[in-house]
């Protein structure tokens, strides 16, 4: 059964005490235990209590934290890896036949009837990287 706060309604006794009642009397008038006068039913604040176990909403908001700082520092470490793996270069070649440069690829691209759209796009990027490769 619940416990439920009163207080006298006397202002002279004031008092304010606990009583247990059962669900189906508590509506009932209680009488103040120090004086005898009428009593008013109180609102009780809330219980300072803190659930714990797996079920409970503070573990699932902890589990998601970790998750997410676990993300990024595999995400971190992926990022890292790719930066210290191999770095490849496209080589210069028309057809399979390498050649020195991509100036050079362009121009025997354009010999053998082939778009060189490509081959002017890789050079000017080369260029721009600072090697004629």
């Amino acid at each position: 059964m619940p416990d439920y706060a009163f207080k006298c309604e006397d202002e002279d006794c004031g008092t304010a005490f606990f009583e247990t009642l059962s669900m189906a009397n508590r509506n009932a008038d209680v009488v103040c235990p120090s004086c005898g006068g009428g009593s008013k039913k109180q609102i009780a604040g809330g219980v300072g209590t803190v659930l714990r176990g797996d079920v409970w909403p503070g573990k699932n908001i902890r589990v998601k934290n970790q998750m997410r700082v676990r993300r990024e520092l595999v995400g971190e470490r992926e990022h890292v890896l790719k930066m210290d793996g191999p770095q490849f270069d496209l080589a210069p070649n028309v057809e399979g036949q390498r050649v020195d440069d991509w100036d050079d690829a362009a121009k025997l691209a354009a010999s053998k009837g082939k778009d060189t759209a490509g081959y002017e796009r890789n050079a000017r990027k080369a260029k721009q990287r600072g090697n004629r490769r």
